[in-house]
């Protein structure tokens, strides 16, 4: 259990031989559902953080970084590592912000993280971008 919802910590510390990955976010119900499951011998992730660690699975870093630059995710994601809040980059592209927060979400997921600071350090480890 972590206080911690970062992806890259999850799949490390599963890689290590742990048997389950809880975040600070956890309900008492899923508290039980994991230790169910770990008990029956399988593993248990944190539901926000499958996609993300699926994909670290599946692939090198290039395909990561190829599925979250992609199409219109990949310019919300270019102009918000920039620096540009989810309504100016609704203005620049022009979109609607629900679109651009569509967007911003689907990143989020897909790196297993909850807000706007750990999509960069993400893509910092990814080699997408640099502080």
């Amino acid at each position: 259990m972590s206080s911690d919802s970062d992806t890259i910590l999850a799949k490390n510390l599963l890689d290590a031989g742990a048997s389950g990955f809880l975040d600070k976010n956890v309900v008492l119900e899923e508290i039980c559902q994991a230790i169910e499951q770990v008990r029956r011998g399988d593993k248990y992730i944190t539901p926000s953080l499958r996609t993300a660690i699926g994909l670290l699975n599946v692939g090198s870093n290039e395909a990561i970084r190829a599925q979250l630059l992609k199409g219109r995710r990949g310019e919300v994601l270019r102009l918000l590592l920039e620096g540009f809040s989810p309504t100016e980059i609704a203005e620049i592209l022009p979109v609607g912000k629900k679109q651009v927060d569509k967007k911003i979400a689907e990143v989020k997921s897909m790196l297993g993280v909850r807000t706007h600071i750990r999509i960069l350090h993400a893509c910092v480890r990814l080699g997408i971008t640099r502080l």
